[in-house]
C-alpha cells in the first residue's frame, strides 16, 4: 500500500548548500536568493512581477491593501463560503466586508452566485482555487471586467495558477506544493500593483537603496 502524507518537506543537499551560502553571506533577510526566487516564480507562472512576503496570509492582506487604495470607499469583497480562515482574515484585517457565495458541485465558488452579490460597494472578487483545483476564473474575469471590479486569485493551494488578473497569491507552507518552511508570493502583470505591494510589504519605503529605506 502506498502511503501518501498530507505534507512533507525534502531537505536535500542542494537546500543545505543554499542555506549555507546565505549564512556565509550574512544576509538572512531578502538578498539575492529572494530576488532569484521572485524571478523564477514570475517566469514559472507567466507573470511580469513577483513579490515575496512572509507567508500566504500576508500575501492576501497586502494584495487587498493595494487594491483598496485604488478604489477608496468600496468595502465589499466577494469570496467563497467554503475556504480557509486566512482567506477571510485578510479581508477583515483590511477593514473590508466579506460577502460569501455558495459553491458548486465542484466545491469551487459558484459564478452565478457572484453575479447576484455584486453591488456598487464591491471592491473585488476573491476566488480560491480550492484543493488545487481551478475555479471558473474565465467567467469570473468577465464579471470583473463588466462590473469594473478587481479580481484577486487566492492560489495558495494551487501553486502556478495565474490568469492575468490583478493579483494571484501563493503560500509556501509545508503542506503546500512547494515549501520554504514559511513564505508567500504575490504575482501580477500590472506595474503599479507590483510597485504598491512592494511598498506596503516594506512599510511604505520608497525603495531598497540606503537613501530610500527611511523615506
Amino acid at each position: 500500500m502506498l502511503n501518501i502524507s498530507l505534507g512533507c518537506s525534502v531537505v536535500n543537499n542542494e537546500v543545505r548548500k543554499n542555506v549555507s551560502a546565505a549564512l556565509r553571506e550574512n544576509r538572512l533577510g531578502q538578498g539575492r536568493f529572494i530576488a532569484e526566487f521572485e524571478q523564477k516564480v514570475a517566469q514559472f507562472v507567466g507573470a511580469k512581477h513577483a513579490v515575496a512576503v512572509c507567508n500566504g496570509s500576508m500575501a492576501d492582506i497586502i494584495a487587498l491593501a493595494a487594491l483598496k487604495q485604488q478604489r477608496p470607499g468600496r468595502i465589499e469583497v466577494i469570496m467563497p463560503a467554503l475556504t480557509f480562515i486566512a482567506h477571510v482574515n485578510a479581508v477583515l484585517v483590511n477593514g473590508l466586508k466579506p460577502v460569501f457565495c455558495d459553491i458548486g458541485e465542484d466545491l469551487q465558488i459558484n459564478v452565478e452566485e457572484i453575479r447576484k452579490k455584486t453591488t456598487f460597494d464591491t471592491l473585488a472578487i476573491f476566488p480560491v482555487h480550492l484543493l488545487g483545483k481551478k475555479c471558473n476564473i474565465e467567467e469570473i474575469k468577465k464579471i470583473g471586467k463588466e462590473e469594473r471590479i478587481f479580481v484577486l486569485e487566492d492560489s495558495c493551494e494551487a501553486f502556478g495558477l495565474y490568469h492575468d488578473t490583478e493579483f494571484a497569491t501563493y503560500s509556501f507552507f509545508p503542506s503546500h506544493t512547494i515549501t520554504t518552511g514559511e513564505g508567500g508570493m504575490i504575482v501580477t502583470n500590472i506595474e503599479v500593483n507590483a510597485e504598491m505591494t512592494r511598498k506596503v510589504a516594506n512599510h511604505g519605503r520608497k525603495g531598497d537603496s540606503i537613501l530610500d529605506k527611511f523615506h
